[in-house]
């Protein structure tokens, strides 16, 4: 393989790959369903590890105190990693675009990613995540709000 490259950020899994002499034909699908094929060879794509969605790893888990501690400790390790790096990323969903990989936080939708000016809000990049918490089980809201808040005021200091 010719050209990998790796997300530069944790707990990000996706591979951008140029391929040679692979002599294989995709069939590819657009919105309408209509085939197409095209050479592997001559297009690049993105591998991704298979990860649990949130929602499924939640029900699984709701009961497992530790398992989703360990989640949102990791999930807040990465927002704070992105804020120090002036990363922002203003779509991150349980339901849509994060899911688990051996009990950690997986972004599989880095789409939205772009650069701030100033560090990022950490409130505001997870409002979606507390949302879906508030709604589904608002003890761990509290404690994800917990977390934030250690993260902002450790960054104050």
């Amino acid at each position: 393989m010719t050209g990998v490259q790796t997300c530069a950020l944790p707990i990000c899994f996706p591979v951008t790959i140029r391929t040679s002499g692979l002599d294989t034909t995709l069939k590819l699908y657009d919105p309408l369903n209509s085939p197409h094929y095209v050479s592997a060879d001559q297009i690049e794509f993105i591998l991704q590890k298979k990860v649990e969605l949130f929602p499924e790893y939640f029900e699984c888990n709701k009961q497992n105190d530790e398992a989703l501690h360990i989640f949102f400790t990791e999930f807040v390790q990465v927002l704070k990693h992105r804020m120090e790096s002036k990363i922002r990323d203003s779509d991150i969903s349980l339901q849509y675009n994060m899911g688990v990989l051996d009990g950690k936080p997986a972004f599989f939708d880095i789409g939205n990613l772009t650069e701030a000016e100033t560090k990022t809000d950490l409130f505001e990049e997870s409002r979606l995540v507390l949302a879906w918490l508030h709604t589904y089980s608002p003890k761990w809201a509290f404690f994800l709000e917990k977390q934030l808040q250690e993260v902002l005021a450790d960054d104050d200091e």
